[in-house]
């Protein structure tokens, strides 16, 4: 996954950096934070590790759930984060023998 960034410290050399910040202004005004992607869970094992460059140690990577299965395990009590580090998060889940495919928003770094 590539994420468009914009310097910081204003060193961007495109002439047109002050677009390109009001084109992010407005996407994440209009819901479009880059911040959101899918996983599915791994198959005959309690855990599955996403990696995303957008996770830091203090993110809060919540599970959205995107079929009937991933519904069913999302409120079981069982299935959640467990930990993150610097690009990657891990999912605790009862062993899947069917593909479940979560949705997951990461806010904070």
């Amino acid at each position: 996954m590539t994420l468009d960034r914009i310097p910081e410290d204003g060193s961007d050399e495109s002439p047109n950096w002050r677009r390109r910040v009001a084109v992010k202004v407005n996407q994440m005004i209009l819901g479009g934070g880059d911040n959101v992607s899918a996983v599915d869970l791994s198959t005959g094992t309690a855990a599955t590790v996403i990696s995303d460059t957008r996770i830091g140690v203090t993110s809060k990577v919540v599970l959205v759930p995107e079929n009937a299965a991933a519904a069913a395990l999302a409120y079981d009590g069982v299935t959640f984060v467990t930990a993150t580090k610097a690009g990657q998060a891990t999912i605790t889940h009862t062993a899947q023998t069917s593909v479940v495919t979560m949705g997951y928003v990461v806010t904070g770094s």
